[in-house]
């Protein structure tokens, strides 16, 4: 089954944004579409053909919690 990845003008948008506060933002983006030539059912099925996949942003610091060192 062939597959084809697609994104919405919002998306592009966003992530254009984004990138300007998350070095990593686009690097990310293009290893998640490599990840998805390889297996498109990566993520969760939302129903009619569409399937959603969180992304972690590699150069984004993790936040400690108060009180914490």
């Amino acid at each position: 089954m062939s597959y084809q990845l697609r994104t919405i003008a919002t998306f592009d948008s966003e992530l254009k944004q984004l990138a300007k506060r998350h070095r990593s933002l686009k690097s990310d983006i293009l290893q998640l579409g490599k990840e998805l030539q390889e297996n498109p059912l990566v993520g969760s099925d939302l129903g009619h053909g569409v399937r959603k996949i969180r992304l972690a942003i590699t150069s984004k610091v993790a936040a400690k919690a108060a009180g914490q060192e």
